[in-house]
C-alpha cells in the first residue's frame, strides 16, 4: 500500500539564537546557536513522524542558508526535491535575540518573491485528493490563492492555516483575504490570529461563525480544547487531553495540525484525526523546544493503523 503524500506550502526558515551583552549599544554576540523553524516546516516534521510522505514546496537562495534549511528539513524526513532555489535571492532566516529584552528579528522573505510559474511549478506536484497546508504568514495572500485556486483545480484538499493577523500585521487587502480563506476545505487557524475577523471572541461561536461564513469546515484548537464546525453548522468540542504536567507551548500548534493531517491523509474521520492531532500537541508539549516532543508512530501504537 502507497505512504500518503501530503504537501506543505509555507514557512520553513533558519533561526539564530543569540546572547547579547546587557547595557551594549552595539549587539555583540556570543554562542550563537541555529535551528530549523518555521509553523509549515515543523507541521510536515509530526506528519512525516507518523509515518506521511511529507514533502514541503517553497524556495529558498542557493545560499548556505537554504542549503542548512534543507539539509534539516531532509534529516528529519521531509521530502525537498520540489523545492526551488533562486541564486538572485538570500534564504530566510530569524534572528533571537537575548539581551536586556528578549527580541526577535525577522529577515529576508524569498517566500515574497514567487512569480505566477514559480506557483504553477509547485501546486502542479499535488494530486487529486492529496492534502496540503498552505501557511498564511510570510506568502503574500494574492499568491496564496493563486496557488490554492490552481491546487483546488487539480482537486487536492487545502487545509489552511493563519497564525498572524491578517489584516494588523500582514498588512493584507480585506477584499483578498476573504477570497483566500473561501478556498479552505479546512480551516485550522490561530485563535488569537484570527480573532480580529470575528465579531464574539468564544471558540465555539468562532468556529461556527467562519465555517458559515467560509463554507468551510473550521478547527479551532486551544490548550483548553478543540472545537470544530462545518458550513451547515453542525460540530462539537472535544476536551483536551491530559497533560501530565508542564505544557510547553512552542510547537504544539504546529504539532496539532501535524497529526491532523497525517489522520485526514490516512483517511481517518475527522474527529478521529482531531484527536491524533491532539494527541501529538500534548506529547510535543511535555518537552521543552519545538520539535524534540514530536511523537513517532511507533510511540502512539498506530503502527496497525498507519
Amino acid at each position: 500500500m502507497a505512504v500518503p503524500r501530503v504537501f506543505g506550502f509555507g514557512t520553513a526558515t533558519l533561526a539564530f539564537g543569540v546572547q547579547g551583552v546587557a547595557g551594549s549599544g552595539d549587539l555583540l554576540a556570543h554562542d550563537p546557536e541555529s535551528q530549523l523553524q518555521g509553523e509549515t516546516a515543523n507541521c510536515l516534521v509530526q506528519a512525516g513522524r507518523l509515518g506521511m510522505h511529507a514533502c514541503w514546496l517553497g524556495k529558498l537562495g542557493r545560499d548556505w542558508i537554504g542549503n542548512r534549511v534543507l539539509e534539516e528539513l531532509e534529516d528529519e524526513g521531509v521530502d525537498c526535491s520540489g523545492a526551488l532555489l533562486d541564486e538572485a535571492l538570500c534564504s530566510p532566516f530569524r534572528v533571537e535575540i537575548a539581551g536586556t529584552e528578549p527580541r526577535t528579528v525577522r529577515l529576508p522573505n524569498a517566500l515574497a518573491k514567487l512569480q505566477i510559474h514559480d506557483v504553477e511549478f509547485l501546486a502542479d506536484q499535488v494530486n487529486a485528493g492529496e492534502w496540503v497546508v498552505v501557511e498564511v504568514a510570510e506568502i503574500p495572500a494574492p499568491t496564496l490563492s493563486a496557488f490554492c485556486s490552481r491546487a483546488r483545480r487539480r482537486q487536492a484538499r487545502v487545509l489552511l492555516t493563519v497564525d498572524l493577523d491578517p489584516i494588523r500585521q500582514l498588512e493584507a487587502d480585506p477584499v483578498e483575504m476573504q477570497m483566500l480563506l473561501a478556498q479552505a476545505d479546512l480551516l485550522v487557524p490561530n485563535q488569537a490570529a484570527i480573532r480580529p475577523l470575528c465579531e464574539n471572541g468564544n471558540p465555539e461561536i468562532m468556529s461556527a461563525d467562519l465555517a458559515r461564513r467560509y463554507r468551510c469546515v473550521v478547527v479551532l484548537w486551544t490548550t483548553a480544547g478543540t472545537w470544530y464546525c462545518d458550513a451547515s453548522g453542525l460540530g462539537d468540542e472535544l476536551a483536551a487531553c491530559s497533560t501530565g504536567g508542564t505544557v510547553h507551548a512552542s510547537g504544539c500548534e504546529a504539532a496539532f495540525r501535524g497529526g491532523l493531517l497525517a489522520g485526514l491523509a490516512r483517511g481517518d474521520s475527522l474527529p478521529d484525526a482531531l484527536s491524533l492531532g491532539s494527541l501529538c500537541a500534548v506529547r510535543t508539549g511535555s518537552v521543552p523546544g519545538s520539535r524534540a516532543g514530536m511523537p513517532r508512530a511507533t510511540e502512539l501504537a498506530l503502527d496497525q493503523r498507519l
